[in-house]
């Protein structure tokens, strides 16, 4: 979210342009304008990498701006944890929020605030191995290739509940061929170009798991 008329110009050099940070939690800075009466009808949802601001004095239109993270979103969001037991508390101390109807916090997409942590924090528990076709683990040549170990929503439409009954966690392709729904979601580069990438990295194996050729056919451009 956004502030999408702000004060951009500097009177005193035309050249010199103050853009908005933009937000993805509930940070002390939205925090603060929500007491004083000033977030609603200004902050604006957008999943855009670039977005459309005026000036609050000229009235000029910005289009196609992009603009940084703020620096209270950043400390929430960057909050390290440092081992395996952090990890699971994580789980843990989230259940106990959900089970008491606690106010949860929550990210642009619906999902409670810390949902990377508990992302990780679940993954963590299953070993990095996918619960559908159990690629994973020893498979993953890089601590960098468990970002292809993704954590699916069982119940879609209850982004809010991370029950561990709630949630699975399935490789890449596995969360691809979840349904149609899934599929559609796939269409966008940012989620279709890692797709591609792990199963050109990981195809014989895949294979020797016992996918289906069919299942890594994305397109015919792959």
């Amino acid at each position: 979210m956004y502030l999408k008329e702000a004060y951009i110009e500097d009177l005193n050099n035309k050249n010199i342009k103050k853009l908005p940070k933009f937000h993805v939690v509930e940070c002390r800075t939205i925090l603060d304008q929500k007491n004083s009466g000033s977030f609603d009808k200004r902050y604006f949802w957008s999943n855009s990498p670039t977005v459309t601001l005026i000036d609050r004095t000229s009235r000029r239109v910005y289009k196609d701006q992009t603009l940084e993270l703020c620096k209270n979103c950043k400390k929430i969001i960057k909050e390290q944890v440092h081992t395996t037991k952090d990890f699971h508390e994580i789980l843990d101390i989230n259940d106990r929020d959900i089970n008491n109807k606690k106010d949860i916090k929550v990210d642009i997409y619906g999902r409670p605030f810390n949902w990377n942590k508990i992302s990780r924090a679940y993954r963590e528990e299953q070993n990095y191995i996918c619960e559908d076709c159990g690629f994973g683990g020893a498979d993953l040549a890089s601590n960098y290739d468990k970002r292809y170990i993704h954590v699916h929503h069982i119940k879609s439409h209850e982004l809010l509940n991370t029950h561990r009954s709630n949630l699975k966690a399935l490789c890449i392709l596995c969360h691809y061929r979840q349904d149609d729904i899934h599929i559609s979601n796939f269409e966008k580069p940012k989620l279709k170009i890692p797709l591609k990438t792990f199963i050109n990295k990981y195809r014989t194996r895949l294979l020797e798991i016992g996918h289906n050729p069919k299942d890594l056919i994305i397109d015919k451009k792959l």
